[in-house]
């Protein structure tokens, strides 16, 4: 009996020893691995793709924020697919991120490709062949309304 509880006691201080070193191992990685961001720690982007937004000034903001954040390519590709709300989610959803060998811009390409389709820009050009200043709109938001509906109708012509 004696020896049987010497054994034991064996057994536990080899437990204990093996839990110390993958605790140890545990945080070792935890160590190595990239903070992850909550959504408190995100920056404020965000694209819905519901009429009133410029996929342009989206695009050139996300770019910006990204290269202040230091992002790494996956941090980015995620962070872009998280921008995505509403229709511009739905929209984007059978994207793919994260995946090792692609790029944020290989997938800016493919969701640019969805946001601006030819069909989007025939009815931007129409919007801007037919829009008018409205009653309460100053010169200025006028002039901003315009301009986005030129980028919108005419990309081409880019930002000037």
């Amino acid at each position: 009996m004696v020896q049987q509880i010497n054994e034991a006691e064996q057994n536990i201080l080899q437990l204990q020893d093996n839990m110390a070193q993958l605790q140890q191992q545990l945080l070792d990685t935890m160590a190595q691995l990239q903070p992850v961001h909550n959504d408190a720690q995100m920056p404020k982007l965000e694209f819905k793709d519901n009429g009133e937004e410029d996929w342009r000034l989206f695009k050139k903001k996300f770019q910006t924020v990204i290269q202040l954040q230091q992002y790494n390519e996956q941090q980015a590709q995620h962070f872009l697919s998280y921008c995505m709300r509403g229709n511009a989610a739905t929209v984007t959803a059978d994207i793919p991120v994260g995946n090792p060998g692609q790029t944020v811009q290989q997938i800016l390409q493919l969701y640019e490709a969805r946001f601006l389709t030819p069909e989007a820009s025939a009815l931007a050009k129409a919007e801007f062949e037919t829009v008018i200043q409205m009653r309460a709109e100053s010169l200025a938001q006028y002039h901003a309304r315009v301009r986005q509906l030129a980028r919108r109708a005419y990309p081409q012509l880019g930002q000037e």
